[in-house]
């Protein structure tokens, strides 16, 4: 893998059926994380979440995005005091 201009190449070829199968349309991921096609191309026109361009397409490798799910996840508060409504 190297790095250059912000940009993250790797070497490994996607002939490899393998490899091939790890990715992931833009409607197979919509359905995946359940969001609309709109959200997750605003996603990738930000640059929130990991995806990759083949041949002008935008796809996306499963393994990133369960590694990108669950960096977005929140440890709950613990010994918070407990509100009440209306109190």
């Amino acid at each position: 893998m190297k790095k250059d201009n912000n940009r993250i190449y790797t070497t490994t070829s996607l002939f490899d059926n393998k490899i091939a199968g790890e990715f992931l349309t833009i409607e197979e991921t919509s359905s995946l994380l359940r969001v609309t096609k709109s959200t997750l191309y605003t996603w990738v026109h930000q640059r929130k979440i990991p995806f990759r361009k083949h041949g002008g397409r935008v796809v996306f490798n499963k393994q990133e995005l369960d590694d990108w799910s669950r960096e977005q996840s929140f440890a709950p508060i613990l010994n918070e005091p407990n509100y009440r409504k209306g109190g």
